[in-house]
């Protein structure tokens, strides 16, 4: 009986694990130059799986919604 109880309990965390995961959230970063601690400010972050942008701020940090598997582009002038 012991046994049962603990499949359902994986069951239902496995579960719930996944039902968060699709769900949209924040995603947050700091975008630097390559190998250097110089932040870039004005980059554009573009969440190209649901068509959203967003641009970095003066200290290289941005905030965009987006879920896990949503994909990223990092573009500057």
């Amino acid at each position: 009986m012991h046994f049962r109880h603990l499949f359902i309990c994986l069951f239902l965390i496995l579960l719930f694990s996944h039902h968060a995961s699709s769900q949209q959230q924040l995603i947050r970063g700091k975008i630097f130059a390559g190998g250097t601690d110089h932040v870039l400010v004005g980059m554009i972050v573009h969440n190209s799986s649901q068509d959203l942008y967003k641009t970095s701020d003066s200290g290289g940090n941005f905030v965009i919604p987006g879920k896990a598997g949503d994909k990223l582009i990092f573009s500057g002038i």
